[in-house]
């Protein structure tokens, strides 16, 4: 049995055990790691799995007041709210972030956008298992504590920036350190994940993904910033996914991640094999709302911003990262979570620093490039995946869980073949060109 075990560890320890012992369970980065527990007598079993944990514990017991989300439910349908979504993926950023609260507060309540993209229940499917909440500590004898204090004392911007830019290379380079032998593949797209590229480096060990529509604007900040990548892996954004693979991210995401919004996972599983399973996912997750003006975040009149980051960000975002290193076998971290930036920087951060307008990650890159950068005029979002198949998802992710449990196995997540998945989807029709 371990003493004690972090969220972000146990992604970095991806290449241990499903389900973990330990004597303590602390979330460190506002729960963008989702973990998950069950209390035994005298244990406290841990994972990034629902799933796992259900097998680890030989038994399944439907937990009724769970509510399974409605995106997971509907995600092959075809309505009005879908058809507005992907209308909306066309806009550009800088455009979308802006729209006031007020307005998609209004376009919710008359149903026109769904309500929620995220699933912020404590509970889980199953019962007796649980999600660890944003900065909880839980101990093997079920002592919980919450530690949710912000304190707001940095309010200048220039501090804000020298700390971003000094705890930013920080964590890479730690992680560098730590995995000298790790390939380190950054997920690129919008600025966000740019800047993880201005960081300076300790190894040469660095490539990129990148898809479309954002795949010239990444080859074009490469050129004119002097950027070089060991490679550049590419997807077209065509989905191309199997039943298997479908089926598979819903596993691999506790049916708790949107899967019209995880998108080419299957390349990113063949990436991850090609390095046999040594190399790290990077990502920009949430920069935009902590370094920039964000209108849901730093305008909200319903929740405070740290609410939100703790509430919408961890548990929309956060199962990107659970399901991206369940189903490639490689932790999917992101740089603006690392426990120290949070504890010393972000959790001390006062939101009435950032005005409409401002974007502190202009002069960030600048710092940490040491010069001048060049970033693209636009940044085009990739289409959600649309799905031309009917199956419950629910129903297949239980009778894998049925077949596993008849059959005493217990299979490690990435290891799972998605041709061999698809028998557990109910009544499918054929697969996406």
């Amino acid at each position: 049995m371990r003493e004690s075990v972090t969220s972000l560890e146990l992604y970095l320890e991806n290449d241990r055990k499903e389900v973990v012992t330990t004597e303590k369970l602390q979330d460190v980065a506002c729960g963008m790691y989702p973990c998950y527990y069950r209390l035994t007598d005298d244990e406290l079993r841990v994972s990034k799995s629902v799933f796992s944990l259900i097998l680890d514990a030989g038994e399944y017991d439907r937990n009724t007041a769970y509510e399974v989300p409605q995106f997971i439910q509907k995600f092959d349908q075809k309505d009005k709210q879908i058809f507005i979504e992907d209308f909306v993926s066309y806009l550009p950023q800088e455009l979308t972030s802006r729209v006031p609260s007020s307005i998609v507060r209004l376009l919710r309540e008359s149903t026109l956008l769904p309500n929620r993209y995220w699933d912020d229940q404590m509970e889980t499917i199953a019962r007796g298992i649980y999600r660890l909440q944003p900065f909880e500590t839980i101990l093997s004898d079920g002592t919980q504590n919450v530690d949710i204090a912000f304190d707001r004392s940095i309010s200048s911007k220039e501090k804000f920036i020298e700390l971003s830019c000094q705890y930013l290379t920080e964590f890479v380079q730690n992680i560098e350190k730590r995995f000298p032998e790790h390939e380190h593949i950054v997920l690129t797209g919008g600025r966000d994940s740019l800047l993880i590229h201005l960081v300076p480096k300790l190894t040469d060990n660095w490539s990129a993904f990148s898809a479309e529509p954002n795949l010239n604007n990444t080859l074009q900040f490469f050129e004119d910033n002097g950027i070089d990548m060991n490679q550049v892996y590419t997807h077209s954004n065509t989905n191309r996914e199997t039943i298997g693979d479908t089926v598979k991210k819903l596993i691999c995401s506790d049916l708790r991640a949107d899967p019209r919004h995880i998108r080419w996972r299957p390349k990113l599983a063949e990436i991850s094999k090609q390095y046999d399973r040594k190399c790290i996912f990077w990502s920009g997750t949430e920069g935009d709302t902590i370094n920039s003006y964000y209108s849901d975040f730093h305008d909200s009149e319903e929740h405070g911003y740290f609410d939100l980051q703790m509430m919408r960000a961890a548990n929309w975002q956060g199962t990107t990262h659970q399901t991206t290193t369940n189903y490639t076998g490689a932790p999917m971290i992101s740089i603006y979570h690392s426990p120290q930036i949070w504890q010393d920087l972000y959790r001390r951060y006062d939101p009435e620093m950032i005005q409409k307008g401002d974007d502190l990650r202009d002069e960030i890159g600048e710092q940490l490039h040491g010069g001048s950068v060049v970033w693209p005029s636009n940044n085009p979002g990739p289409k959600p995946y649309r799905y031309e198949r009917t199956f419950d998802p629910v129903q297949a992710y239980e009778q894998l869980i049925n077949y596993c449990l008849t059959h005493e196995s217990q299979p490690r997540l990435p290891e799972l073949d998605p041709s061999e998945l698809e028998r557990f989807a109910a009544n499918p029709s054929d697969s996406n060109d």
